[in-house]
């Protein structure tokens, strides 16, 4: 496993327990929860490694 699918892993692991909790045990809520954050944090991960290659590419020589 890499990085990227480490992290992404472990942001759905964190949000399933928060959802978990907050909805008193419900498992699918906390599913829910864990595959929105999954989701979002996919994206902006891509697009964050994306615009850091853009910005410092005139810099690497």
């Amino acid at each position: 496993m890499n990085g990227f699918f480490r992290r992404v892993w472990t942001s759905f692991v964190l949000a399933f327990l928060v959802g978990f909790a907050i909805s008193d045990g419900s498992v699918l809520f906390g599913i829910m929860v864990g595959e929105i954050a999954m989701m979002i944090y996919a994206a902006t991960d891509v697009t964050a490694s994306t615009l850091r290659t853009i910005a410092l590419a005139p810099f690497k020589k």
